[in-house]
């Protein structure tokens, strides 16, 4: 038989634990030195718990905005315009013109924001059509869009977009232009708050539309297909066809 003594910290929203034994923690007559065992069936393991702490709340400052990169372009990217966008320009080297021009299409963009509704809508838009950023975009896999960077904490970004996302003085709606190794991101400030406030609007948030996709009800049309027909070739593929034959 193996046995460990560890200490942990565990979060209401713990995956891979004993749902029971977090509740137990949680629970507002749960006492500091309070001790108790789970049985995991599934894994053949029992978790004999003691409640060291109370939970507090993690005050640990985020901040959340969108952003679009604009990365210089050289000959080589016209030549393999599937390469991801900040990992490549991370490692290649660019003129000043090249520099230059990207600059200039930053502001191009800003100001195409700055002249229409200036919402946060929009900007997630341009976004959408000119960040080189696709994996903060519905291009990449992360299932985000708009160049949104939600929750994030110190120390995950580049310094320049850090030390503006952080700036004390932004508010709601902020825009500017920064440069970093990877291109000039046009930003766009959202918020910047405690990661449990963080956390809870997120939990509403994902409530909210779960309750709307529940609520959606799905109507079949039984003879939508009733009237198809099934594909046939045009005269021009079969005159083809028969060209070839002929010259056969």
């Amino acid at each position: 038989m193996l046995a460990a003594n560890i200490e942990v910290n565990i979060t209401a929203k713990e995956s891979g634990f004993i749902k029971e034994a977090i509740d137990w923690l949680f629970d507002d007559n749960t006492k500091v030195g309070d001790c108790k065992y789970f049985a995991d069936d599934t894994n053949s393991v029992v978790y004999l718990l003691y409640k060291t702490a109370n939970p507090t709340a993690d005050t640990t400052q985020v901040y959340s905005v969108r952003h679009i990169l604009v990365t210089p372009e050289s000959d080589e990217d016209s030549d393999s315009s599937d390469e991801s966008s900040e990992e490549s320009s991370k490692t290649k080297e660019y003129t000043q013109e090249q520099w230059d021009a990207a600059e200039k299409k930053a502001n191009e963009i800003l100001d195409e924001y700055k002249n229409g509704e200036q919402t946060e809508y929009e900007f997630a838009k341009l976004a959408e059509k000119d960040s080189a950023d696709t994996e903060s975009t519905s291009k990449g896999s992360s299932g985000i869009y708009g160049g949104l960077c939600a929750g994030v904490k110190k120390g995950q970004m580049v310094e320049e977009f850090e030390n503006w996302s952080t700036d004390s003085s932004r508010k709601y709606g902020d825009t500017g232009i920064v440069k970093s190794q990877y291109g000039y991101h046009i930003m766009y400030f959202i918020e910047n708050t405690e990661k449990y406030l963080y956390d809870c609007k997120s939990d509403i948030q994902k409530q909210k539309e779960d309750e709307f996709v529940s609520s959606v009800k799905i109507k079949k049309h039984k003879n939508a297909m009733s009237k198809t027909k099934v594909a046939q070739p045009t005269a021009s593929t079969k005159s083809s066809s028969s060209a070839q034959q002929a010259q056969q």
